[in-house]
């Protein structure tokens, strides 16, 4: 991994912020790009980074941000997936009342 100065990522963190965004953390490999794969010199940083607000991250509490480690590319693919809480919906039958007839805007 190569160290960079602090001032590349200063307009970043400020962005993250002054939006309020959180981080997902991702699992697996914490690496996302290499370079010279397979070589002595080989190259390796997490370019990569998933963000929510707080209203994602209240409506998705599982969210899981996965790197997905792949031998072809440069790039790791990565997936994440939000599991939507279960809305319950209560079944009722619809009833019609012959009074709703009466009403003078009915037709309409």
């Amino acid at each position: 991994m190569v160290e960079h100065p602090e001032w590349l990522f200063k307009s970043f963190r400020e962005a993250v912020n002054d939006c309020a965004l959180h981080e997902i953390s991702m699992q697996g490999y914490k690496f996302t790009w290499s370079r010279s794969k397979c070589k002595p010199n080989v190259v390796e940083e997490n370019l990569d980074r998933a963000f929510g607000n707080s209203e994602l991250m209240i409506l998705f509490l599982d969210a899981q941000f996965s790197n997905l480690v792949v031998t072809i590319s440069d790039h790791s693919p990565l997936l994440l997936k939000t599991i939507q809480p279960e809305v319950f919906i209560q079944k009722c039958k619809f009833r019609f009342d012959n009074k709703w007839l009466r009403e003078p805007d009915f037709q309409n």
